[in-house]
């Protein structure tokens, strides 16, 4: 459930400990099921839902700064760097 709420919503600011409550679980518990199932934890497999988002909206041709607000980055900036670090940068020909 919260998977699933995390790839619909990726803008959602709370924190995990109240996402946790809302899926009727505790955190603790969460962050064992995400470790086992995804081998990620809940913050990275978070910012990878994130970057997915995003990149879904930068090819249907969102601006950079509308991709990064949609999926929850503050600024352009932060978002740039981490999706830079995510999918790497392209070689220039």
């Amino acid at each position: 459930k919260l998977a699933q709420h995390l790839r619909t919503q990726p803008a959602d600011r709370r924190d995990l400990e109240e996402l946790a409550a809302d899926v009727g679980a505790s955190l603790r518990t969460l962050q064992r099921c995400f470790a086992d199932e995804t081998g990620l934890t809940i913050e990275a497999w978070r910012q990878k839902a994130r970057l997915v988002f995003s990149a879904a909206a930068l090819a249907e041709g969102a601006s950079v700064t509308d991709a990064a607000l949609a999926c929850g980055y503050d600024s352009p900036s932060g978002y740039i760097a981490a999706f830079r670090k995510h999918f790497g940068e392209r070689e220039k020909s």
